[in-house]
């Protein structure tokens, strides 16, 4: 197997700083995989991205000169912009080697995927597990091209009034896919308890032309906002604010409080973390792990449902702020 990195490796290579590789990876510039919480990358897939963006020449010279360390987070020349949809595709592609490996790989960036893997590496019957944490329409891509065995999804459909059923169908075409309920989740506008009596929709919001903060393509809040923005026929460039994407809920609850946004779509489940902060319900929305059913009957598997129906794990993933466990552990098939 080739040499893995780790992301301090990497920062001394770029001579930049930990954090501004740890926001490379969260971007999927880089491929990285997840072993327990550690991030490792591919030294090919780190010399790929190299080749990739010009790195031994213009990315090097970008980074030593127009981004000084003490503005990496923060530059206002920013470097050459990848398109995504290349970034994303190239990011997935380039981890054929995974699928070689002995262990599970399960996407997802649902905080139940944290108590789910570390109960799965404990069990008898349990595989090594590697965690990609990408959200749900990206996993949902992963697992239709067979670079993950099961996917943390939680979708929310506007125009045909369902959770995850409709993306499903859509995207995982002529695969039969066995699901589990993990929990319910509400999602919501996030607002200052002051602001929240004159926020109480989308259409409010856009009305008022206070500015958003919003998250990246393919995430559960980012798809929920915009099919409530078609539904109610507002257009996102009358919603200011709206290209401005930060990659977590916590962050965007975060510029709210220190008023570089007004308001954000996001789940309840930060919303102790901040005493200032409300959430206007909007959505409840079904988290699920899906996975081929071709592997159904696989013992670690078995082992992953028996995990996620049983007592400790439901009471576990109760205790997590903003989980309803009600149905948890029922299949849908």
């Amino acid at each position: 197997m080739d040499k893995l990195l780790t992301p301090q490796e990497i920062a001394d290579i770029l001579k930049v700083k930990k954090t501004t590789v740890y926001e490379m990876l969260k971007r999927n510039e880089i491929p990285s995989s997840r072993f327990g919480k550690q991030i490792r990358v591919r030294e090919k897939d780190f010399q790929d991205y190299l080749k990739q963006t010009s790195c031994d020449t213009a990315l090097t010279e970008n980074i030593r000169d127009a981004v000084p360390e003490t503005q990496a987070l923060h530059t206002t020349s920013p470097l050459p912009e990848v398109p995504s949809f290349l970034r994303s595709e190239s990011s997935i592609l380039k981890q054929d080697y995974l699928k070689n490996l002995t262990g599970l790989i399960i996407s997802g960036q649902n905080a139940a995927m944290d108590l789910l893997c570390a109960h799965i590496e404990s069990e008898p019957e349990g595989l090594p597990v590697m965690r990609s944490s990408q959200n749900s329409y990206n996993s949902l891509y992963a697992l239709y091209f067979q670079k993950i065995h099961a996917a943390c999804i939680a979708l929310w459909s506007e125009t045909f009034g369902q959770c995850n059923t409709p993306f499903i169908s859509q995207m995982l075409p002529g695969v039969p896919i066995v699901r589990i309920h993990l929990a319910q989740m509400t999602y919501g506008l996030y607002c200052l308890k002051e602001t929240a009596p004159r926020i109480q929709s989308v259409s409010d919001l856009a009305a008022s032309g206070m500015p958003i903060i919003n998250r990246e393509k393919g995430s559960t809040s980012r798809i929920l906002l915009d099919e409530l923005l078609l539904s109610a026929q507002i257009l996102p460039e009358q919603m200011p604010g709206y290209k401005k994407e930060v990659l977590s809920d916590l962050a965007c609850a975060t510029a709210i409080t220190t008023g570089k946004a007004v308001a954000a779509v996001g789940s309840s489940t930060v919303l102790p973390q901040f005493q200032s902060l409300t959430m206007i319900p909007i959505k409840t929305i079904d988290a699920e792990l899906v996975f081929e059913k071709q592997y159904l009957k696989h013992p670690a598997f078995q082992a992953m449902i028996r995990i996620i129906q049983s007592d400790y794990f439901k009471n576990e993933l109760s205790h997590l702020p903003g989980y309803n466990v009600l149905r948890t552990g029922e299949i849908i098939m």
